[in-house]
């Protein structure tokens, strides 16, 4: 009998590929697209996945918008997690400018610190639209 490979797939905004023998549902990078800014505080459902709040007293905006590639390209050698890349690439994350400045999942806070864990009062994963309703173990 012969197995064809897994190849990775799209459905319903995920995306699934297998990496280490694992498979993996994440988010469709292409379809994240909602970006907030702010100047103070922020309270917001973000991508429809995950529930935001930050409470901080500052002149300089902020922009809420995803990770993606280059965000981790740029800070990659200051973080240590076990996550895939493509996982790390669909994190809400916190920017000035150009610059990545707070990745709370990955309890990244850059230099200077412009945000922390104080200001950052909730970063909860909460998907509207959940994948199953019930656990599930794969041995």
């Amino acid at each position: 009998m012969h197995s064809r490979p897994f190849k990775a797939q799209t459905c319903w905004g995920c995306y699934i590929t297998l990496k280490s023998n694992k498979i993996i549902f994440l988010r469709e990078a292409g379809n994240i697209t909602e970006q907030i800014s702010f100047n103070e505080s922020l309270d917001c459902f973000w991508d429809g996945r995950f529930t935001i709040r930050v409470q901080r007293q500052s002149s300089s905006t902020l922009l809420l918008k995803s990770l993606g590639k280059a965000g981790w390209n740029a800070i990659k050698g200051a973080v240590d997690t076990q996550l895939p890349t493509l996982v790390c690439s669909t994190l809400p994350t916190f920017w000035e400018k150009k610059r990545v400045i707070a990745i709370p999942h990955l309890h990244y806070y850059g230099f200077p610190a412009i945000l922390s864990t104080e200001n950052c009062l909730g970063c909860i994963f909460s998907p509207e639209k959940i994948l199953c309703s019930g656990t599930f173990t794969i041995a």
